[in-house]
């Protein structure tokens, strides 16, 4: 699992970056079919400051697409939109293929009939992810405003059978936005449909940084104090890895901090004003630097709530442990392994071990249906978390999703990637018996050096 030159110059709170990010997300239309009620499309013309329904131009995305394509790069079709309302959008897929970048979208699933799916194949999509919520039809509806729920899953079933006739080219995939009203139905949603794609991400509500408000029937995952609307804040905050990892282009081209600058008051320049590279390295810089050095004065920063951490490492803390980090990888390639004795193989073994926390479930939960095991991991000096394997009475269930923000853990333990450090897995305790049984997960790193973390006792009452 290799980090990015962004993530790394982000630990390093270094805020001059020379390139283009790894993650580009092109929002080629703004404007939706559907008046789901925790998103500010919702509210147009009014919610987003005078934003307006607008359709990208071929000239525009092809001038983005001719910026970015010095290298390979992810890119997402949209940011707040329905992409599959774009009248091209099968020849924009077609374009930023051409250009060697993956290429994704997430849809409302409403437009998916069997032809326009099998034209987003054909044309080379990568990702597409369908936007779900609720089993029955009368939770679907009340999040979903405007979609009719049996025509969205006869849509996304004729699209799973197309992808494995043509032999899976695309990842599919469904976001699950967990409500009050959707969670009970969560775990009967994952058994009847996460055989039919790769992933189903369990997503939680947000007021994207607290400039939307969302309906009070749709709380937040209160485990997580980040996604707290109300309450006391963190004494701290840490510059936000959205500023290091990932571009944002609005449909009338202009480029954003992130999806909480959905109003643009960041005032950020025009692609058709400045090259992306100069608005990326001096006008997004100046928000690096200025949050490098602590200030969050702008908004949508200022309200955000997606940094906040209970303690920031003082630039003095964290170049040392960088140093030492530097000075533990040359001594393993001074003196390696093989020529140490058997007692110093097992001390630097030991040192060298990941480390890590299981946050969720705590030990001796009751727990039912679908669980979210959480927490976070990371490896010694010069080595990375290649897998983190979750397991139940020393059984394997799955491999973890890894490289999720954490910049709690990266203030205590500064280390490259350390910020990035967050793992979760949904476990579904449903193919396990009722009663007690012992949780942990198991760390490994580039180096085959492990760890077991978490080890517990949870208690399945299905």
């Amino acid at each position: 699992m290799a980090i990015s030159h962004g993530l790394l110059q982000y630990d390093r709170r270094n805020p001059r970056l020379t390139e283009l990010p790894d993650e580009v997300a092109i929002e080629i239309l703004m404007g939706c079919n559907l008046r789901c009620p925790m998103c500010p499309v919702s509210g147009l013309p009014h919610s987003m400051n005078g934003r307006r329904e607008t359709v990208m131009s071929a000239d525009l995305y092809r001038r983005i697409i001719d910026q970015i394509s010095d290298r390979p790069r992810s890119i997402l079709l949209n940011v707040f939109s329905e992409p599959t309302l774009h009248p091209r959008l099968g020849e924009f897929i077609r374009i930023g293929k051409a250009a060697g970048h993956h290429v994704s979208i997430i849809t409302n699933g409403t437009k998916l009939t069997p032809a326009y799916s099998a034209s987003l194949i054909e044309a080379g999509l990568d990702t597409l992810t369908v936007s779900i919520d609720g089993l029955r039809d009368e939770t679907y509806r009340t999040i979903r405003v405007g979609a009719n729920r049996e025509a969205v899953m006869r849509n996304l079933r004729e699209l799973v059978v197309e992808n494995a006739a043509r032999g899976h080219p695309v990842r599919i995939e469904i976001n699950y936005l967990l409500t009050s009203a959707t969670a009970p139905e969560a775990s009967a949603f994952w058994s009847e449909y996460s055989p039919l794609v790769a992933a189903i991400n369990l997503t939680a509500v947000t007021a994207f940084g607290n400039q939307w408000r969302v309906p009070e029937a749709m709380p937040r995952d209160e485990d997580d104090p980040r996604l707290v609307p109300r309450g006391p804040r963190m004494p701290s905050r840490t510059p936000c890895p959205h500023l290091w990892r990932q571009l944002w282009i609005s449909a009338e081209g202009r480029v954003m901090l992130c999806t909480n600058d959905f109003e643009q008051r960041s005032a950020l320049p025009y692609v058709q004003d400045r090259l992306l590279t100069d608005i990326w390295r001096e006008h997004v810089g100046r928000f690096r630097r200025e949050q490098a050095e602590g200030r969050f004065d702008h908004e949508p920063c200022r309200s955000c709530w997606l940094n906040d951490v209970p303690t920031v490492a003082s630039p003095k803390h964290r170049r040392r442990a960088f140093a030492a980090a530097r000075g533990r990888r040359m001594m393993a390639a001074i003196v390696p392994d093989r020529l140490l004795p058997s007692a110093l193989k097992r001390r630097r073994a030991t040192r060298d071990a990941p480390i890590g926390c299981v946050d969720a479930p705590m030990p001796d939960a009751t727990v039912t249906g679908i669980v979210i095991v959480k927490g976070w991991a990371t490896a010694s000096a010069g080595r990375r978390v290649e897998r983190i394997e979750i397991r139940v009475d020393g059984v394997s269930q799955g491999v973890a999703r890894y490289d999720q923000f954490r910049p709690d853990v990266g203030e205590l333990n500064p280390g490259v990637g350390h910020s990035f450090s967050g793992f979760s897995y949904s476990l579904d305790t449903r193919r396990i018996s009722n009663g007690a049984h012992a949780l942990d997960a198991i760390v490994e790193d580039g180096q085959a050096h492990r760890a077991t973390l978490g080890s517990r006792t949870i208690h399945v009452t299905n």
